[in-house]
């Protein structure tokens, strides 16, 4: 019974994640210039404030749970509150959303593919590793679980951040300077 409506209450989590994502407001292309140029003094803070310590972020969204870790208090809050109100964010919080949105759809945006092409990389991946005589089945199911893994964060990925694509697009020569390519 306590089996189930542990179940039942994942699924419901789940849901609202994925409900709440399709609710959000696609980005606007002002947000994305804000936060762009936001950068330069976001980096500033970063290395002012940086304790050397590694800190358990959520690498889907870097920004916010770091921010979270933060508990709304401390210097570095401080300076990022009054950073993201200079930019036009109402708060540290807002910024740190915004930041990770662009950060996902640019991962999108670059990639230059659709979504069917990435279900094909990811059926032939696993046609490979299956016809691999070199693999036990172990070893296959071990490489299997965590390749469904990865397209599964990747197809959400995607998904959650195509909305965005539009107020993206219009700024890919900036994105590419900052983010590297």
């Amino acid at each position: 019974m306590i089996r189930k409506l542990i179940v039942f209450a994942g699924c419901l989590f789940l849901f609202g994640q994925s409900v709440g994502a399709a609710l959000a407001t696609p980005l606007t292309e002002q947000q994305v210039e804000h936060y762009l140029n936001s950068m330069p003094e976001a980096q500033a803070l970063s290395a002012k404030h940086d304790d050397g310590k590694r800190k358990k972020i959520d690498r889907t969204r870097p920004l916010a749970s770091g921010i979270e870790l933060m508990e709304n208090a401390g210097p570095a809050y401080e300076d990022l509150s009054k950073l993201a109100k200079a930019h036009g964010f109402s708060s540290p919080e807002e910024w740190a959303n915004v930041g990770d949105r662009v950060m996902n759809g640019y991962v999108v945006l670059s990639s230059n593919l659709t979504l069917a092409e990435v279900e094909k990389g990811y059926q032939q991946g696993i046609a490979n590793v299956n016809k691999d005589p070199k693999l036990s089945e172990a070893s296959k199911r071990a490489v299997l679980a965590g390749m469904e893994k990865g397209h599964a964060r990747n197809v959400a990925l995607r998904k959650n951040a195509e909305q965005d694509l539009p107020a993206l697009a219009p700024h890919r020569a900036a994105l590419d300077e900052k983010f590297g390519k």
